[in-house]
């Protein structure tokens, strides 16, 4: 695996008085449009959750939980989630993958229509998108430049 590192040099008179690496956090340039992606992606009935679970199964279960502590369900068309271990990755390579799922039973046709709502909403807040247009495909963002 590469981590990406960038030297960092600290000079006084002349001199390099320490040289160190800091990892490349590729997710904390782009978080706060993370959050307005997600803000919106629920306001448009699509359950969208944040660094839940471990695995894409925990994330799920805790959606499917929330789901249910819901007041209105009928308004929710789909669930829109990354997991911690989407959120590693995407601190250290640039990619955020995320899980998507369509209502009422995860059907392609009702999971693919999640899935252009939510890479609608990223793009529109100028973020890269990878996505081959099939519900067997996770969306991923591209977060490094």
């Amino acid at each position: 695996m590469r981590i990406n590192c960038k030297p960092i040099l600290l000079y006084c008179d002349g001199f390099i008085l320490l040289t160190s690496f800091v990892l490349v956090n590729y997710l904390r340039k782009h978080q706060s449009t993370i959050d307005i992606a997600f803000e919106q992606l629920n306001k448009k009935g699509i359950l969208s959750l944040q660094k839940i679970g471990y695995t894409q199964s925990d994330a799920f279960s805790d959606c499917v939980e929330k789901y249910y502590q819901l007041k209105d369900t009928n308004s929710v068309i789909g669930f829109c989630f990354y997991t911690e271990q989407d959120y590693n990755q995407a601190k250290k390579q640039g990619i955020l993958p995320l899980g998507i799922w369509g209502k009422p039973n995860g059907a392609d046709s009702s999971t693919l229509k999640v899935c252009k709502i939510v890479t609608t909403t990223f793009e529109s807040l100028n973020l890269k998108v990878k996505w081959n247009g099939s519900a067997d495909m996770r969306p991923m963002i591209i977060l490094k430049e």
